[in-house]
């Protein structure tokens, strides 16, 4: 996990994640995953630790999963939203939607779920 915070090391960190073998890229993954969600919101807060954050999401299976839980808790959340890397990493993988909702939510196309189609 420490190579994500350099620049450098993040950019094959990256690579590594989007297109190594499954095998490698699950053991990267589970080096990550072992951290506290305090620690992966702390990468995650920084540019190059989101860059590697936001590959790590996007991988198949289940550490995907495991990864979006340990950045949904509420003190993961706040972090994340203390900066813009953050708040990005947050807005474009739908983490910490509550948030969003106890907003009142809104926006451009915000209709109702339920309703039905126009005939």
């Amino acid at each position: 996990m420490r190579n994500a915070w350099n620049r450098n090391a993040a950019y094959v960190v990256e690579k590594a994640l989007l297109y190594g073998t499954p095998d490698d890229r699950d053991a990267l993954a589970s080096e990550f995953l072992v951290n506290s969600s305090g620690d992966l919101a702390a990468l995650a807060r920084s540019q190059f630790g989101s860059m590697v954050m936001r590959a790590l999401l996007r991988l198949p299976g289940p550490s995907t999963q495991k990864l979006q839980e340990l950045l949904s808790t509420s003190a993961a959340v706040a972090q994340l939203r203390a900066t813009k890397h953050g708040r990005r990493l947050l807005d474009d993988h739908g983490l910490g939607l509550s948030a969003h909702t106890s907003r009142g939510g809104g926006g451009a196309g915000g209709g109702s779920v339920l309703a039905a189609p126009a005939a």
